[in-house]
């Protein structure tokens, strides 16, 4: 005797595939936890404690014996090595070791703006001495040449020749 599984009781369809038309807030998926939602939502947690377990990594000596001093991970390499090893296990617990791409790119984002931003304060101070004494006019000149001079020709080129609207040559230009 075959058992035979109801699918409406699935949110299927009536060809006896229980997979079929549950979607993602059946509940199949919500048992198994396929939840697009929750997927989507950043947990700050887990990001958090992968960061100090990565820093707690990165600050131990690791001996070689052909090396004369221990080698460490530093900052850089500890959480890099725990990121790539917790995305692996992917959950432990509660914690879902997943970072959605939104999220992704906003840690991103913020990460060059404060690299920027202190590169700013650092070399801000001495930004218009350099600029006027020596040759810093010259090389100012020399990078607005470096990047006018490419933008015309490809702009031009696109409106003459490929006969592109405006509009578009300047999308195109933007890097849309």
């Amino acid at each position: 005797m075959v058992a035979s599984i109801d699918p409406g009781r699935f949110g299927g369809s009536n060809d006896g595939a229980p997979w079929r038309g549950a979607g993602l807030g059946g509940p199949i998926a919500s048992g198994l936890g396929n939840s697009l939602k929750d997927l989507n939502h950043p947990q700050v947690i887990p990001l958090f404690v992968g960061i100090v377990l990565g820093v707690v990594l990165g600050s131990f000596p690791i001996f070689f014996p052909s090396m004369p001093a221990p080698v460490k991970l530093g900052l850089a390499g500890g959480p890099l090595v725990v990121a790539i090893l917790l995305s692996h296990i992917g959950r432990i617990g509660s914690m879902v070791w997943y970072m959605p791409t939104n999220a992704n790119f906003l840690l991103r984002e913020i990460g060059i703006v404060l690299f920027l931003s202190v590169v700013g304060l650092k070399s801000g101070s001495m930004f218009v001495e350099t600029l006027l004494v020596g040759d810093g006019l010259l090389w100012l000149g020399c990078g607005a040449v470096i990047t006018l001079v490419p933008l015309l020709i490809i702009g031009a080129f696109g409106i003459l020749i490929l006969k592109k609207t405006t509009w578009k040559q300047s999308a195109s230009l933007l890097g849309a």
